[in-house]
C-alpha cells in the first residue's frame, strides 16, 4: 500500500478555506420558509452569506492551485494564469453573455443555439481552469458567477437546465467523486 505525502501547509490552507464555505442554499431555504427573505435582516444575511461563499470559493481555488504546484515558481505561474483567466472571463466572456441575453430578448425565446453556446462556454471555462492547475469545478463556478443575474434569460435558462442537472449530472458528479476518493483511499 502506497501512501501519499502532502505538505502540512497545503493541507492546513485547504482545510481553512473549505471550512469557511457556508451552506448558502440551506440559509436561503430557511429564510424563505420563515418568510424572512423579504426583510432587511434577511437581505443582509443572504448578501453576507453570498459574499462569504464567493470569497471562500476564490480562496479555495487559490489554495488548490498552490497545493498542486510543484514549487514557488509553479505556484506563481499558476496564480498569474488564474488572474489572466479571471480577467478574460469578466472582460471578454461577460459581455458575450450580455449579447446572448440580447439575442434571447430579441427572439423572445431560448433557442437551441444559445443553450449550446452556454454549454460550450461552461465546458471551455472548466477546461481552462483544469489546464491552469485549478480544478475544473471552479471554471464552471466562475462561469455561473458572471452570468447576468435576475433576468428572464437566466430564469428561463435555469428552468431549462435544472431537471437535466439534478437528475443526470448531479448523480454522476457524486458517483465520480466517490469513486475517485475510494481509489485514493486504496492506494
Amino acid at each position: 500500500m502506497q501512501t501519499q505525502h502532502m505538505r502540512f501547509a497545503s493541507v492546513a490552507l485547504f482545510m481553512g478555506a473549505s471550512m469557511s464555505i457556508t451552506a448558502f442554499p440551506v440559509l436561503a431555504r430557511i429564510l424563505t420558509e420563515r418568510n424572512l427573505h423579504k426583510t432587511k435582516v434577511g437581505a443582509v444575511a443572504i448578501t453576507c452569506a453570498a459574499v462569504d461563499d464567493v470569497t471562500a470559493w476564490c480562496m479555495l481555488a487559490f489554495v488548490v492551485a498552490i497545493a498542486r504546484a510543484k514549487g514557488l515558481d509553479s505556484a506563481i505561474h499558476t496564480a498569474l494564469l488564474a488572474l489572466g483567466y479571471v480577467l478574460a472571463m469578466f472582460f471578454i466572456i461577460r459581455p458575450l453573455l450580455r449579447r446572448l441575453e440580447a439575442v434571447y430578448e430579441r427572439q423572445a425565446r431560448l433557442s437551441q443555439t444559445v443553450v449550446a453556446i452556454i454549454f460550450i462556454l461552461v465546458i471551455l471555462s472548466a477546461c481552462a481552469t483544469e489546464w491552469i492547475g485549478i480544478h475544473a469545478l471552479f471554471g464552471a463556478f466562475l462561469m455561473g458567477c458572471i452570468m447576468p443575474k435576475g433576468t428572464r434569460f437566466i430564469r428561463h435558462l435555469s428552468e431549462k437546465l435544472e431537471d437535466y442537472t439534478v437528475v443526470f449530472l448531479l448523480p454522476i458528479f457524486f458517483a465520480y467523486t466517490g469513486l475517485a476518493n475510494a481509489n485514493w483511499a486504496v492506494e
